[in-house]
């Protein structure tokens, strides 16, 4: 999984960034608070995908992605130049509450109607 994936690479601040990376891309990193943004994008997108796989059962796809960010930040504490944070968790919980119980109606009836023209 991507997440698992990205939580798993080590950061060191004194190395330079890689050269494969866009520019506006270290640009977006500068804005304050971008890390958090991230953090609810990813976690958004995790949502919607527990939701468009648990069906109705919308809440057992909340606490999995609870699980689930619980769990990454314990790994990236084991990783070199990475750490847990508690609001790294928060806005997790952020982007799966949106993806869960603001548009989860929204897919689900995008889901229903695809398998209704079947």
């Amino acid at each position: 999984m991507l997440i698992f994936y990205g939580s798993h690479q080590t950061i060191d601040p004194s190395a330079p960034p890689p050269e494969w990376m866009p520019r506006y891309i270290l640009d977006l990193m500068k804005i304050q608070h971008m890390d958090k943004i991230m953090h609810i994008t990813e976690y958004l997108i995790l949502g919607i995908l527990g939701v468009i796989a648990t069906g109705e059962r919308k809440l057992l796809a909340f606490k999995i992605g609870i699980l689930f960010a619980i769990s990454d930040e314990i790994h990236q504490s084991f990783i070199p130049g990475r750490f847990s944070d508690f609001f790294d968790v928060c806005a997790d919980i952020v982007g799966l509450s949106i993806a869960t119980f603001v548009i989860d109606k929204h897919i689900l009836k995008l889901f229903k109607k695809k398998g209704d023209s079947n």
